[in-house]
């Protein structure tokens, strides 16, 4: 079966911490110790521009035909989100979109989402979202229900979230929980 990282992180976040910047050489390196078939990275510099996450991504995608790209979109830029869906989520490189709730402000349910996601309808590609309160899982999970004939997967940022998360997607047959 084949081995497959669904979130590697391209940049340095303020999770990760890295002393140094990730590259693609590290990660191909990472790929043959481990004998990973496909790494999907998303651009820590797409949560703060859109358009130079989206080329950085590009750049890294072309150096491993392992490599894919989750691409990063926002709520609050609905028409550029919407401009970079059309460019880059027809390419084969990329595995979906990448929305990160790191606010209540940020929830999916908003109109602003709901226009994202209603762009996203034309293309097969599956959405990652991040959930940083229960009120944005809460959101996901809802968004899901509302757009159903998306790929969610819901992946929660704390252990508090991670508990709850799995009992409070049982109804949303879309979601697949990404820990």
């Amino acid at each position: 079966m084949p081995l497959i990282d669904l979130h590697c992180h391209l940049g340095v976040t303020r999770e990760t911490l890295a002393l140094r910047t990730p590259d693609a050489r590290a990660a191909s390196a990472y790929a043959d110790q481990f004998g990973v078939e496909t790494l999907c990275f998303s651009a820590a510099l797409g949560t703060s521009d859109l358009s130079g996450g989206a080329e950085d991504l590009v750049e890294l995608l072309g150096a491993d035909s392992r490599f894919r790209g989750w691409l990063t979109l926002s709520i609050h830029q609905t028409e550029h989100s919407a401009e970079l869906a059309r460019k880059y989520l027809v390419k084969e490189a990329f595995c979906g979109a990448l929305i990160e709730q790191n606010s209540d402000a940020d929830a999916l349910t908003t109109a602003g989402g709901r226009e994202v996601l209603n762009a996203l309808r034309r293309y097969s590609r599956p959405i990652l979202v991040t959930v940083s309160s229960p009120a944005t899982l809460e959101a996901a999970i809802h968004a899901a229900q509302e757009f159903s004939t998306h790929k969610f997967l819901i992946s929660p940022q704390d252990e508090y979230l991670t508990r709850v998360a799995v009992p409070a997607m049982k109804d949303a047959i879309n979601c697949v929980f990404l820990p």
